[in-house]
């Protein structure tokens, strides 16, 4: 297995890549942000938030995803597991509200 820095910089390639190509088939006027800005601590009213979760940082990732649920513009937040294809998507309720972590969306692949 790679490193996890390449592993990690290939996921997110490739994630930045099918969102991308997804919002120009749909002609959607967002786009894909892969860190915010220099001068600027988080990217104004971002509505999709991810993370790469690896076995090393599982913990204090997930806490930050709980953080970016009191991110008004946020509708969506999708955590990428990085030892396996497997994702976890959170997605804002109609009434505003979040579900509880078990009730994310996981996805799962077996190659």
């Amino acid at each position: 297995m790679p490193p996890a820095a390449e592993v990690h910089g290939a996921i997110q390639n490739e994630l930045g890549a099918l969102l991308r190509n997804h919002l120009l088939a749909t002609g959607s006027r967002c786009r894909v942000i892969g860190a915010p800005p220099s001068q600027a601590v988080m990217v104004p009213e971002p509505v999709l938030l991810s993370e790469i979760l690896s076995p090393g940082n599982e913990p204090k990732t997930r806490s930050t995803i709980w953080t970016y649920t009191t991110i008004p513009s946020v509708r969506e937040i999708l955590a990428v597991r990085g030892t396996r294809m497997e994702v976890e998507l959170l997605r804002r309720l109609d009434d505003g509200s979040w579900p509880a972590a078990s009730r994310a969306t996981t996805i799962s692949a077996i190659c």
